[in-house]
């Protein structure tokens, strides 16, 4: 939480998730130093969302455990709406799915795990959606430009 206000990890479609976060606070400050800010706000999203294997049921844990679940979430779907389409992302939406799940099971016993529930499945889907529409964009103009390619080879073959 203290390293997140200062890290690069701001993206609008994450902004929609409110449970248990303050006021977004932007600080003038280096880039060196907000690199290590963002490493370390996402060292700690992936603890905590480890915490969701410990053998200790979901049900039992504090109100305070679904703020911080809400906030590991928003640091992994910022960082994952940050990535590269084509990157390797399959760690980060495993813990995603983790964090989603141990809310919806919380969600039993605290209300405030629902509303949490929710606004990070809605995020993950807008997030989903558009990687998936930019996906197909690069595949799209990657198909295109080796057809371009492909024509051209040809072209200089027939004619050679």
């Amino acid at each position: 939480m203290l390293h997140r206000h200062f890290s690069k990890l701001e993206d609008p479609l994450v902004q929609t998730i409110t449970s248990c976060t303050g006021k977004n606070i932007q600080m003038g400050i280096s880039s060196s130093t907000r690199n290590l800010h963002t490493s370390k706000t996402v060292q700690a999203a992936s603890n905590i969302s480890k915490l969701v294997t410990n053998p200790t049921p979901l049900i039992r844990h504090t109100h305070f455990y679904i703020c911080a679940l809400a906030l590991s979430s928003i640091v992994h779907l910022s960082l994952w709406s940050g990535l590269s389409v084509m990157g390797y992302d399959q760690d980060l939406k495993q813990e995603i799915r983790m964090n989603a799940g141990a809310l919806r099971a919380m969600a039993r016993a605290w209300p405030s795990a629902r509303v949490a529930f929710d606004q990070v499945t809605n995020a993950a889907q807008k997030i989903y959606s558009n990687r998936k529409n930019a996906a197909g964009e690069v595949l799209w103009r990657d198909f295109l430009e080796e057809d371009v390619m492909a024509m051209a080879i040809n072209i200089d073959g027939v004619d050679g």
